[in-house]
């Protein structure tokens, strides 16, 4: 419903052809390899799956589209794994909610610049050039073992087999999983896998 909003919105400014919208990450990407589209607005959730998937997979299959990446929860953490995924912007749903607001953002990365809405600059903050500035920490003080923890989780993986991936022992498997979800703070696998992927800190395990 949201995706068909905007659409209309664009569909109204003079000069600018919507070329379709998408339900699942795979039918938007299945779209910009067969329309070409110079902007994609992408929501970080979509159908269980993420927007990250769409943004590096694009860019892996090198597919002509500048994504913007959209989203109710513009998190420091989702924020700079957009800007490491590819993406050219970074907008939250509340900044859209006029024609104007979201041709504005259209018009900025058509014409070949970032746009990083106000909701964002609040969040995490970019450089003058418009380039992000590297995070010094994630939001969450979740070290690279755990998120890779996480990660490990995604894929399905049993206590013994992320207890041999990271060459820990099964106790210390057990200790960290109840550290990262008091970080979270959910509990259990699942709940933790599914905030990450709600908050950008993983991305689904997928085939480019």
């Amino acid at each position: 419903m949201w995706g068909s909003a905007i659409a209309h919105q664009l569909s109204l400014r003079p000069g600018v052809r919507v070329v379709g919208t998408a339900s699942t990450i795979d039918e938007a990407l299945e779209l910009a390899r067969l329309k070409h589209p110079v902007v994609s607005l992408v929501d970080l959730m979509l159908a269980g799956d993420s927007g990250l998937r769409f943004v590096r997979t694009s860019q892996a299959r090198s597919l002509a589209t500048r994504s913007v990446i959209v989203t109710s929860e513009p998190t420091p953490w989702a924020i700079s794994q957009a800007r490491e995924a590819g993406a050219v912007g970074f907008v939250a749903k509340d900044d859209l909610m006029t024609g104007d607001n979201v041709w504005q953002v259209v018009e900025a990365v058509a014409n070949g610049g970032q746009f990083y809405s106000e909701t964002a600059l609040n969040k995490h903050p970019i450089g003058p050039q418009g380039n992000g500035a590297a995070p010094t920490a994630n939001p969450f003080d979740l070290t690279d073992q755990e998120v890779e923890m996480i990660r490990c989780f995604s894929r399905g993986m049993d206590t013994a087999g992320i207890a041999r991936q990271l060459s820990i022992g099964h106790q210390t498997v057990r200790n960290k999983t109840r550290a990262i979800g008091s970080k979270l703070g959910v509990s259990g696998r699942l709940e933790i896998v599914s905030a990450a992927l709600r908050l950008g800190i993983i991305v689904p395990p997928t085939q480019l």
